[in-house]
């Protein structure tokens, strides 16, 4: 895939996922460290490791779906 198909397809993967778990993933991804994004969303630091874990599998399973309906 190009990066503007790759870029669609990440879009949209965000959108099928639960808000929350978005939003996680938007703030590490643009360079939060785990302390700022729990105080960003009011959660325990140590909630974010698990969180994010979670949101990144469900982000990488809706991702590939998407990428099989590209193909």
């Amino acid at each position: 895939l190009d990066a503007k198909e790759t870029h669609h397809l990440a879009r949209l993967a965000l959108r099928q996922i639960p808000p929350r778990q978005a939003q996680l993933l938007i703030l590490r991804y643009s360079g939060l460290s785990y302390k700022a994004i729990a105080e960003a969303m009011d959660l325990s630091p140590t909630s974010i490791g698990p969180l994010l874990l979670r949101a990144e599998r469900e982000f990488a399973k809706r991702y590939r779906s998407l990428s099989r309906e590209e193909v």
